[in-house]
């Protein structure tokens, strides 16, 4: 099993990760891994976040962990896990609600993601 973990960054001043701000994200920041099909019509795994929030704003990165559960075994009744990959994202830009710009068309991976599970809400599709 495969499970993607997140966490929230600061910036340093070339705009590259500089520190973990663990107080900063709230909500699911695990994802379980799912089939799901992609935009081709082929299926594929995704890892979704539905409910993941920044509380301030700023100008960050997610780092995203892509990690193996190994299953218990004989000789242990805990599961172990290991990291396999880390990925950070584009820089992401929190608004207070007076500043925000507005919100952006859902993409076309965004509204098939949504047509095929039931824990995606989204307004306005």
């Amino acid at each position: 099993e495969y499970i993607v973990a997140a966490t929230l960054w600061s910036l340093d001043p070339n705009d590259e990760p500089f520190q973990e701000l663990p107080n900063h994200l709230v909500g699911n920041t695990i994802a379980e891994s799912r089939v799901l099909e992609n935009l081709q019509g082929l299926l594929d795994i995704f890892f979704v976040f539905p409910h993941l929030y920044i509380r301030k704003e700023g100008r960050y990165r997610l780092c995203f962990r892509l990690i193996k559960i190994f299953s218990p075994s004989r000789d242990s009744l805990i599961p172990t896990s290991s990291v396999i990959g880390t990925v950070f994202s584009n820089i992401v830009q929190v608004f207070l609600p007076k500043h925000f710009p507005g919100k952006s068309k859902p993409s076309l991976l965004m509204r098939m993601l949504v047509k095929q599970t039931n824990d995606l809400k989204s307004r306005n599709l």
